[in-house]
């Protein structure tokens, strides 16, 4: 309810106002006046229609306008405040008019988002004429007795002002107000005291002391920390009111005490009740429950311990690591956080890279990378949370070398649109790694190389022993023995073995050489090693299963074989009267896929399953005899070519499972 509308709905209320000789009024939020009574506009000379709606600092003095202000926003943003000056106000005829100026903030109901501010002046401009007088003449002697300055009658007893006030902040029940007169007996005691204490107010008024709604030993810990501060001890509500006392306009927390037993948290503002002669006659406590905002609290502490925490965590590991941990914002282009790892990476201080600002990437990352670099930054303000970017790239060190690194980067923060504006990210220095990966690339060149030239090599030798057995059979069959022309033909079936051999390790040199990366349709490959092997497949009725297999980045040619070598021994080592069934599928994961070649056929011991994909291993089994020991050394070379692993599962008489991945 607007305070226009509770004035005009209570006439009584209404007339206590109007015929008060105190001056009183009431701002909104703004600090405009919405209302005044009559002794107020009296005081300042002006009628109602000119003042109202109008900042209360416009009849001000000048001088004093701007502290004024700042008193006023200090009682509007405080939670609970109400503060009293000396004020000095200029009415309709120019003259000066000092006031105790007496302001409160109320909020008129619970639902209320907005305070008004309740206003009280009491006109001292002849006491400070009185005091200038004095002043001025040195008349230090005169005994000025207030009671006989012909101030305006004030009706300022407390019983009054408290029927006045009673009507107005009943209004609030959510709002506790608890008077007490001099002897701190409870004079007074609202609606909204019933209501959040339980009591009601003939068991309180003029029976209790407001002590007794207070945690009692909250009251003994604060006598004692009274006693520590001013070395004096003070009870009951002495106490109270002088701990508010030392705290900025008097407001603190308390615990009260229901009727229940229940605690319920406060927080208490006390003003202190003068009559005219400016002797205190009593208190006026206003209470707000604040058990909402001691959950906000609890809550926030513990969330800043977390806070704490994980900062600390993320501090200490950032130490330990020697990898650097950044957090690099893309729209502004600049580095907000970077560990002292990167110091030793790239030579510049975490303070030497705020410093550099937009300059950090163009400075450090070298020019044949920028342009990937942009790239990735741009692919990185589309990826989901889950997405993490894989990347190296060369820097040029402060002292100038070169170096390279490898990043891991994720979605750190995000614009209300979703879109990302900074990232985080591990950098590690991989230049030894790249280096050793350099250096090991050589040398399976040379070995390649090697292997060909010994084959190569190897052919020769392995001809002539092939030519000059064939002559010897030739000339001498009808001369050698039974014994020798075996003799002749283990020779010649010793160098077609050799032969095979070495065009086999030849193979599996070449692997890999020469061959590009590229999409490739694993479905496709199945299909046309299918119809290539159609009348192996026919003859030994075999059936094979595939659906959905991946599209991905492989080398097309090594791939093939792979699929090939696993599904032609599913076919050669086929149980015995049982039809070959050989199920092809895929599992795509985080970073890879995992193929698998399931077969019925008749199993492989496990103690075979170190040596089956070592090259020219045959197993000492009748039934896998019949190979080179080449093919599943090939399939291992060309999965390891994919940055993957292969291996096995497998039951004797029930089937074999090869399981390889192949990495995204």
């Amino acid at each position: 309810m607007r305070v226009e509308e509770l004035l005009k709905s209570n006439v009584i209320l209404n007339q206590f106002f109007d015929s008060s000789d105190l001056a009183m009024g009431i701002l909104d939020h703004h600090g405009n006046w919405i209302y005044l009574n009559s002794s107020h506009l009296k005081l300042l000379n002006y009628h109602k229609t000119e003042l109202l709606g109008q900042h209360f600092l416009k009849h001000s003095h000048p001088e004093c306008q701007d502290h004024y202000y700042n008193l006023v926003e200090e009682v509007n943003t405080a939670t609970f405040g109400s503060i009293t000056v000396e004020k000095r106000f200029i009415p309709k005829n120019g003259s000066i008019a000092w006031v105790k100026f007496s302001i409160t903030k109320i909020f008129l109901n619970s639902f209320s988002k907005d305070p008004v501010f309740f206003c009280q002046s009491i006109d001292i401009s002849e006491y400070k004429r009185i005091q200038e007088v004095s002043i001025s003449s040195n008349a230090n002697s005169i005994d000025i007795n207030l009671n006989d300055i012909k101030f305006e009658k004030i009706s300022s007893e407390f019983d009054r002002i408290s029927k006045i006030l009673d009507t107005l902040i009943n209004a609030d029940i959510n709002t506790m107000i608890i008077a007490a007169d001099i002897e701190n007996n409870v004079i007074f005691f609202n609606k909204g005291a019933e209501k959040k204490l339980g009591y009601k107010a003939e068991e309180v008024v003029g029976k209790v002391q407001p002590i007794i709604f207070h945690d009692i030993e909250e009251v003994n810990s604060r006598m004692e920390e009274l006693y520590r501060i001013q070395g004096k001890y003070y009870l009951g509500g002495d106490m109270v009111i002088e701990y508010n006392k030392i705290n900025k306009m008097g407001n603190n927390e308390w615990t009260y005490i229901r009727k229940d037993g229940s605690k319920l948290p406060v927080h208490l503002v006390i003003t202190p009740v003068q009559d005219n002669e400016g002797l205190t006659i009593g208190f006026v406590g206003v209470i707000t429950e604040i058990t909402e905002i001691k959950k906000y609290q609890t809550k926030l502490e513990q969330t800043n311990k977390e806070l704490e925490f994980y900062n600390s965590f993320f501090t200490k590991i950032g130490s330990l690591t020697p990898s650097t941990v950044y957090v690099y914002n893309i729209k502004e282009g600049k580095n907000v956080y970077n560990n002292d790892a990167i110091t030793t990476i790239s030579g510049y201080t975490p303070a030497e890279i705020q410093e550099m600002g937009e300059n950090f990437i163009p400075t450090i990352v070298v020019q044949e990378n920028l342009d990937q670099t942009q790239e990735r930054f741009k692919k990185l303000k589309t990826i989901t949370d889950d997405e993490v970017v894989y990347h190296d790239y060369k820097i040029k060190h402060k002292n100038g070398n070169l170096k390279w690194i490898y990043s891991a980067e994720k979605a750190f923060s995000r614009d209300p649109d979703g879109n990302v504006i900074e990232i985080i990210g591990v950098g590690s220095d991989i230049t030894e790694i790249k280096k050793y990966q350099s250096d090991l690339e050589e040398k399976n060149k040379e070995l390649e190389q090697f292997v060909y030239i010994a084959s190569h090599d190897l052919q020769e030798p392995l001809r002539t022993v092939s030519s000059y057995t064939a002559l010897l059979l030739e000339q001498n069959k009808s001369r050698f023995s039974e014994v020798e022309l075996q003799c002749a033909k283990f020779i010649e079936e010793s160098v077609v073995r050799m032969k095979n051999q070495i065009k086999h390790l030849l193979n599996y040199s070449r692997l890999g050489l020469n061959s590009q990366f590229e999409i490739v349709d694993l479905n496709e490959i199945v299909k046309e090693i299918t119809t290539d092997l159609a009348l192996v497949i026919k003859e030994n009725s075999a059936i094979i299963h595939y659906n959905h297999l991946p599209i991905l980045k492989a080398l097309r040619t090594e791939m093939r074989m792979l699929l090939q070598n696993l599904i032609q021994n599913a076919i050669k080592f086929k149980y015995k009267g049982r039809d070959p069934i050989i199920e092809i599928s895929a599992i795509e994961r985080e970073t890879d896929f995992e193929i698998s070649v399931k077969d019925n056929g008749i199993g492989i011991n496990p103690k075979f399953f170190d040596r089956i994909f070592l090259i020219f291993q045959q197993l000492d089994t009748e039934e896998l005899k019949n190979g080179h020991g080449i093919g599943l050394a090939n399939s291992k070379k060309i999965v390891i070519l994919h940055n993957g692993k292969i291996w096995l599962e497998s039951k004797e008489n029930i089937g074999t499972t090869f399981y390889f991945t192949i990495s995204k």
